[in-house]
């Protein structure tokens, strides 16, 4: 899509809300990012009106300036490292960008990545019944 670098980082199968997290995580580098689906174009101007639970595709823009430049030129090199794409999929996130070594982009990624090897990721909820 952007003709960038990908990064895909494992995933646990028991690991839910990948892409909420990557949100958060963008939020913290990116305080004014709007979201769209990747599959079907909906954009999200806050992190309360996006659907994650319901998401396989994420793009993350810096901005809503950086969502519009986006829409109008596409992978121009004035729109350079103002966009990421995440896909969730097959226990794997894969995330795109047009550097993953840009002072802009590597800290999020960076981010992600050591979100989703935190030990709440990898543990397995099970229920259990109580004696009453």
């Amino acid at each position: 899509m952007i003709g960038g670098q990908d990064l895909i980082i494992p995933v646990p199968p028991e690991c839910m809300n990948v892409l909420d997290s990557c949100a958060r995580a963008i939020l913290r580098r990116w305080p004014c990012a709007v979201f769209q689906d990747g599959a079907s174009g909906a954009r999200y101007t806050s992190y309360a009106s996006a659907p994650f639970h319901g998401l396989s595709e994420l793009i993350a823009y810096r901005d809503a300036r950086a969502a519009d430049s986006w829409e109008a030129l596409g992978a121009h090199d004035s729109n350079r490292d103002s966009m990421l794409y995440l896909v969730h999929h097959d226990g794997e996130l894969t995330i795109v960008v047009d550097d993953l070594f840009s002072d802009r982009t590597r800290p999020i990624v960076e981010a992600i990545a050591c979100l989703l090897r935190m030990d709440i990721f990898n543990l397995r909820a099970e229920r259990q019944r109580h004696a009453a």
